[in-house]
């Protein structure tokens, strides 16, 4: 007898069948939101590793093959070696991502360009190619120029080439490229849990780059500063011939005024200083006068005045060794300190100093005699009285110290501080770039002629700091370029080690600098402190100290010696306090060649107003942000033109999916005309270029009607 099969038992095995099938889809929903999920934020975790690593190795950046000779880990031009940012972004990585291919120059995953500006006419600006910033010459083979049109590729403000530390062969020699970007990147696989039951084990994050530069990267300024130049004009700068306004000269005034043009006036404000004190009138206020020898008619504030190296007068009656009060005349120009003990030397051939204790600001002193190590003696009326202690910095009414060395305060179109007052057009130094020769401080930078007798870098850095503290702004980044070609040294004119003082050693200079660089009067940054020397050679040292007063050679100086730290500054080198001087390596140049001059000025004032270490983009996607017009009759055909940003080196323009012939007219303008389309449609116009193609926007549709 057949027995009926129970319905509920068969439909028991649908169940199983249904319920199989369905966890197949549950996992497959599971695979996408967990699996996928997963490997997003492994995408994410690899990006965050490759931007760490970049920046890692962008601590080290400019680079370059050169080794550092031990002690030093920085070369001499400010770059380092390759090698050490490798193993930084190495082991950055290896923390970030354990079990990543660590990154290397064999397998692709670590790469260096050159990055450089582009000038107005999208053309790259082969000006900011210098040592110690970014040269490509051996990677590419020659010596980037306009010959090679194609060597650099980019949009926007700056273009990249290749840039190879390793290759030493080429142009740039055994130091191998200098290279400013790094270019870090990495893949990674992530297996998968619940997509296995699909076939599929595993997925990749595909791969992830980060960049990575410190300083301007070619970009033009656009944060606000307040800068004081402080040149050198003392006679070392004059040619062998004797020549006071000759290449040198000539090559520090285009180095300054090359500042003037990549700065903005409304933005950016600038005063000059130098090395040696201008003329001024009996209050200390800067005058103009007649810039001398090889210069015609023009005139200018900041004239040269030795004179004012220090306050002088006379004695208006004679004195014994043993009085205790002396009178004096009216100073030459600026007046002594008006209160605070300061030390004078009779110079009179009998070579004794004085401490005056009271009576400061009127003509009758109180004196202590004979200090310093110097004897008691009489003095006869019209002694010449010179004050020993350096100038100290004074922008108090009628003893305006500060002006004999800025004669020219911080220019731009909306200034209103003395020392004089270079605002309106006068503070106009330049207007698109172009150079006023008619503002206040142009003209005293033309004027510039070797002249002084001596070389005292603390004194114009005291004067600098104490400008920028009165009349910087709040907030606003504030730096300091200092250019000399030497190391602090007296000028005797046939004196001896009493005509000197402590302003001419090399551990006051880098007194003054350490003051500086810590000052946050108005910067949290504090000052940063740029040096620049150039013509500076092995012979160039600091005073050797010495204890015999009648030493009358420039190279000796009574006061040189022991630092704040401890370090003895006697006959060390200039290359040294130069590069201590600085706010760190980046901010030193070490003896650029003249034709470099203003490109190291340039990048010094530009690196001011992009400080620090940053990612970048070093071939922006392109972006378009209108079209027009934005319709037309479907066979109508018209020519559209497409506005946007990064549209340098385009390789594809799309409309709709279709490919069509394009025109760039410009790295914001690309014209095409429109295939016919279909009516009542809307499509997108995706640009491409090799930094990618732009994204989809309703700024970049077109409606055909």
């Amino acid at each position: 007898m057949l027995r009926r099969r129970s319905r509920k038992q068969g439909e028991h095995g649908q169940v199983v069948v249904l319920f199989a099938l369905s966890l197949v889809v549950v996992l497959a929903f599971a695979a996408i939101v967990v699996d996928i999920g997963m490997l997003r934020n492994d995408r994410q975790n690899l990006a965050n590793a490759m931007d760490a690593g970049a920046l890692a190795g962008g601590t080290l950046l400019p680079v370059s093959g050169q080794v550092p000779t031990p002690p030093a880990t920085v070369n001499i031009d400010g770059t380092h070696n390759y090698l050490q940012a490798i193993a930084l972004i190495q082991a950055t990585v290896k923390t970030d991502y354990p079990g990543l291919t660590l990154p290397t120059i064999a397998n692709g995953g670590i790469q260096f360009r050159c990055l450089i500006g582009a000038l107005t006419n999208g053309t790259p600006d082969y000006s900011q190619i210098t040592d110690g910033v970014c040269n490509p010459s051996n990677a590419l083979g020659h010596v980037p120029s306009a010959s090679f049109p194609n060597d650099f590729i980019g949009a926007g403000p700056t273009r990249s080439s290749i840039c190879q530390p390793y290759n030493f062969t080429g142009p740039n020699g055994n130091k191998g490229d200098t290279c400013n970007i790094v270019l870090v990147s990495g893949a990674a696989s992530q297996a998968y849990g619940f997509a296995r039951v699909l076939g599929v084990n595993s997925g990749s994050t595909g791969t992830v780059q980060s960049a990575a530069c410190n300083g301007p990267c070619g970009t033009n300024p656009v944060t606000p500063v307040d800068l004081v130049i402080i040149l050198d004009r003392t006679g070392s700068m004059a040619e062998n011939n004797g020549d006071t306004t000759g290449p040198k000269i000539q090559a520090l005034q285009a180095a300054a005024k090359a500042v003037l043009g990549v700065y903005n006036p409304a933005i950016q404000r600038v005063a000059l200083a130098l090395t040696g004190p201008g003329k001024v009138d009996s209050n200390g206020n800067p005058t103009i006068n007649n810039c001398g020898l090889g210069f015609g008619s023009g005139s200018a504030y900041g004239v040269g005045d030795d004179t004012n190296f220090t306050a002088r007068a006379s004695l208006t009656a004679g004195i014994t060794r043993t009085a205790t009060t002396l009178t004096v005349s009216a100073p030459d120009s600026v007046g002594f300190p008006k209160s605070g003990t300061f030390r004078i030397f009779i110079n009179d051939g009998k070579d004794e100093q004085m401490d005056v204790t009271a009576g400061q600001g009127t003509n009758t002193w109180t004196v202590t005699r004979g200090v310093n190590g110097t004897t008691a003696s009489t003095h006869s009326n019209n002694a010449e009285v010179d004050m020993v202690t350096p100038w100290v910095p004074d922008l108090t009414a009628g003893h305006n110290t500060v002006g004999m060395w800025v004669p020219v305060g911080l220019s731009g179109t909306d200034t209103t501080s003395p020392l004089p007052n270079p605002n309106g057009a006068n503070g106009t130094y330049s207007t698109a770039g172009v150079v006023n020769n008619n503002s206040t401080i142009v003209k005293a930078i033309n004027c510039i002629q070797a002249y002084s007798d001596g070389t005292n870098l603390t004194t114009p850095i005291q004067m600098a700091q104490k400008y920028l503290d009165t009349y910087g702004r709040k907030g606003v980044t504030q730096g300091i370029i200092l250019e000399t070609d030497g190391h602090p040294q007296v000028g005797f004119n046939g004196g001896n080690q009493f005509n000197t003082n402590d302003a001419y050693t090399c551990k006051s200079a880098i007194a003054a600098a350490t003051a500086a660089k810590a000052d946050k009067t108005n910067s949290p940054l504090g000052i940063q402190l740029f040096t620049v020397g150039y013509g500076v050679d092995n012979t160039s040292k600091c005073p050797i100290f010495t204890t015999n007063t009648n030493n009358d050679d420039g190279t000796y100086n009574m006061y040189e010696g022991t630092d704040a730290t401890g370090f003895n500054w006697s006959g060390v080198s200039a290359t040294t306090l130069l590069g201590k001087m600085a706010t760190d390596s980046a901010h030193f140049f070490n003896n650029p060649p003249t034709s470099q001059l203003a490109a190291v000025f340039t990048q010094a004032a530009v690196l001011l107003s992009h400080s620090g270490l940053h990612l970048i983009q070093p071939y922006p996607a392109p972006i378009v942000t209108s079209v027009n017009p934005t319709s037309g009759a479907a066979a109508s055909r018209p020519t559209i033109t497409v506005t946007g940003e990064f549209f340098t080196g385009a390789t594809k323009v799309q409309i709709g999916g279709v490919s069509v012939a394009f025109t760039v007219v410009s790295d914001t303008s690309i014209t095409f005309t429109a295939p016919v389309g279909t009516k009542g449609t809307t499509v997108d116009i995706i640009v491409t270029t090799g930094g990618g193609s732009s994204p989809q926007t309703a700024a970049d549709q077109y409606k055909y009607t």
